[in-house]
Order: C-alpha cells, then structure tokens, then sequence
C-alpha cells in the first residue's frame, strides 16, 4: 500500500530474530528533480546502504559506492544510473562532479553498471544516495517503503518469510487476527522479466 510502517527497529530485529536471513537493506523511494548545469532530468531516488551492491547485484562501471560512514553522517553522495549520466552528462565521466536534487548539491561517487529495462521500470533510470541522507535531507520522513532480504539458500525461502512476517507483526504491535501492514513478496512471486 501507499503507507510505509518499516522502520530501523524492523530491520535490526529482522537481522537478529530471522536466522534464515543472511542479509537485509531498507530502501526508501521518491522521485526529484536533477540539475547539472543547465540540464534537468526527473528520475527515481532511492535511499538505500552500501550492501545494496551485492544484494540486489548492481556493481559500479566508474568509481564506487558511498560508504557506512558517509550514510551515518547522512552525506550528499550519491551513485547515478547509466541513463542519469546520458541524459545529464551526455555520456562523459560524471564522477567527481557535483549535481543538484531538489535544490541540493551531491557528490557523483560511482555509475552503476547497466541493467537495462525490467518490466515497466528503466533500472538505468534511478540515482542512489545513503539512506540517512535520504530519509534526513530528501524525504523528510523515518520510515521507508521496502526492505530487500538475502536468504543464505534458496530452499530456507518458505521458513525465511515465516520468521520475517513474525517478527515484523511483533514489532509492529499487530494483534492475532489483524491484517499485516506490510506485504512479503519473493523474487520467484514477481516472476521472470
């Protein structure tokens, strides 16, 4: 649904309550403006950690990800997607360079390498920046849309999301027969692209 009820305590009870879970990112999405001298572009912003990188497979083509310190002192840096760079920097290298979200400046740390189109969405189209800073200096809020989980085998899938649901209805204080206020969907679930 449209509210988002995930918050820092849903992913560190997650991390030591659910064994079958290696890994777990928060991820907090907009959308804003960018601004490169005088070129605008309008894309996906998702607030995210440096895990992201080997949790959802997407590596840097130029320079690097920001860093857990960087996210802790909620940094303006920020790692852009291929068609960010093309529509901005027309294909020159922009790490280095200082664009503009919604009026504020970030550093380009890194390019992700291309994926392509998924389904309806452009995975090139997107710019990635700490989630703190996200949270703190984009978005304004404490809680963020999605958390993307890494379990250790696939065959562990059924008794990972039973562990999560059961975490994420205590910690959301949810009484037996209230409906979940939040969904668990596997990469098997979305299918195919």
């Amino acid at each position: 649904g449209s509210v988002e009820t995930l918050n820092d305590k849903d992913v560190d009870a997650i991390r030591t309550e659910c064994p079958s879970v290696t890994a777990v990112i928060p991820e907090a999405t907009g959308f804003a403006q960018i601004k490169y001298e005088s070129k605008n572009w309008n894309t996906r912003i998702t607030g995210t950690v440096p895990d992201y990188e080997w949790i959802r497979n997407a590596p840097t083509s130029q320079g690097s990800y920001f860093t857990n310190s960087e996210n802790q002192r909620r940094e303006r840096v920020c790692v852009i997607g291929r068609e960010v760079v093309t529509n901005l920097f027309e294909d020159a290298d922009p790490t280095g360079k200082t664009i503009r979200i919604n009026g504020m400046s970030f550093e380009v740390k890194g390019v992700l390498k291309p994926k392509g189109i998924s389904g309806w969405m452009n995975q090139d189209d997107l710019i990635l920046v700490p989630i703190e800073t996200a949270l703190n200096r984009l978005f304004g809020r404490e809680t963020f849309g999605s958390l993307t989980l890494k379990v250790a085998d696939e065959s562990l899938l059924d008794r990972a999301i039973l562990e999560v649901e059961s975490v994420l209805r205590r910690t959301h204080k949810l009484a037996v027969g209230q409906e979940n206020d939040f969904n668990i969907r596997s990469m098997s679930d979305v299918g195919a692209a």
